[in-house]
């Protein structure tokens, strides 16, 4: 598939963002905000801390007129729109999931003339652009739309990284070849939190030492670990479940998998390497449970539905919610963050419904930020008339 190299009207004529939205940040943020609990976005707390979290570490001002309505104790958290930017040779891109190899990416010529393949023959591209990354980022900030996540696709996108997070600095989290030896440098550079998925995976089961690294390199308020999965039926789970076996280790790693016991036809299992590989790991209540001991969120692309703009994959938006219930170490809901299909609004509006609002959304290939039919305004006004 060709790629549409594009430099989206509605992003470029929207102005910087202001002092207020970019203040310098520290090398670790606090837990606690003016001596008050732990603030937890799935949770509603006193008058005087009655923000979400991500707002305070991007050290966001209170919302202006006609912005985010207060936060109201009287009801539940609701569903938020998540806004992701996806690197891949320098450039901002959307692939379709599951299509990248180890091959080199191509240059940032080839595909600036929409040669997105460039070597790379299976590689499926929806979008890419010269548009440099910080751009993207100054508008989210200029939207205040934290907790957005910053993908590093493979190698020489490292640059484009660091200027994302200086335009929106503690407002993203950044993802893609981080271990304990850089994460740090990461946070110093503007990420609110690192993403890690491969380093935790060996051999196609967990390594709990690694989780444990990374918990102590960053802390668990700052570490986001992605678990984006894909589904196959439940019979082909004694197959995986004796080759687990026979390298010695446990299906979902020791006492989790899905273990729900409620006769699904289904599970979802975790993909590592740029999704090219499956895992032994199966998500379900435990495996949930024990991951948000060592984490401050879940990040779960569809890796079925990723890029293809076909739909969510409602059956695992509705068991995240579940699973994500009462899973974070203090006992709180588990933030999580799915990605993978989405296509119009009404996507938001199905996740928010489908997880009791425990489960936020990112829309990436389906905006016009990317190519595609969805205003990106249009999914902030959601947000904003949603209360999140």
């Amino acid at each position: 598939m060709t790629a549409t190299a594009v430099s989206p009207p509605a992003l470029l004529p929207h102005p910087p963002p202001t002092p207020a939205f970019a203040p310098s940040l520290p090398a670790h943020l606090p837990c606690r905000a003016g001596g008050a609990p732990r603030c937890h976005r799935t949770r509603w707390h006193p008058p005087a801390t009655r923000r979400n979290r991500l707002f305070m570490a991007a050290g966001a001002p209170p919302p202006p007129p006609g912005g985010l309505p207060p936060l109201s104790a009287d009801r539940r958290r609701h569903t938020r729109f998540r806004p992701c930017i996806d690197l891949h040779g320098g450039l901002v891109k959307q692939i379709v999931g599951g299509t990248l190899t180890d091959e080199p990416p191509p240059s940032a010529d080839a595909a600036a003339t929409g040669d997105a393949a460039g070597g790379s023959a299976g590689l499926r591209t929806n979008f890419s652009t010269t548009t440099p990354a910080a751009t993207f980022a100054a508008r989210y900030a200029a939207d205040a739309l934290p907790g957005g996540h910053v993908i590093m696709l493979g190698v020489g996108n490292e640059a484009a990284a660091r200027s994302a997070l200086a335009a929106y600095p503690g407002g993203l989290h950044v993802g893609g070849g981080i271990h304990p030896g850089n994460a740090g440098g990461w946070l110093d550079a503007g990420a609110s939190h690192v993403i890690v998925t491969s380093y935790v995976f060996r051999g196609g089961a967990i390594d709990w030492g690694r989780v444990e690294e990374m918990r102590r390199a960053v802390g668990r308020e700052r570490l986001v670990l992605d678990v984006s999965c894909r589904k196959r039926p439940v019979a082909a789970a004694a197959a995986a479940a004796a080759a687990a076996a026979s390298r010695g280790a446990r299906s979902g790693g020791a006492g989790d998998g899905d273990g729900d016991g409620d006769g699904d036809t289904v599970e979802y299992v975790v993909c590592t390497d740029r999704w090219t590989r499956t895992t032994d790991y199966v998500l379900g209540t435990a495996a949930v449970r024990r991951l948000g001991a060592h984490c401050d969120e879940l990040l779960v692309h569809a890796v079925d539905e990723e890029g293809k703009r076909g739909g969510i994959d409602a059956g695992l938006v509705a068991r995240l919610a579940g699973w994500a219930a009462g899973a974070a170490a203090d006992g709180a809901d588990l933030p999580v963050v799915y990605a993978g299909g989405a296509r119009a609004l009404a996507d938001l509006d199905a996740v928010d419904r489908l997880s009791g609002g425990r489960v936020d959304l990112t829309i990436g290939s389906a905006l016009d930020l990317f190519g595609g039919d969805l205003p990106y305004a249009d999914a902030v006004a959601w947000m904003r008339r949603a209360g999140g």
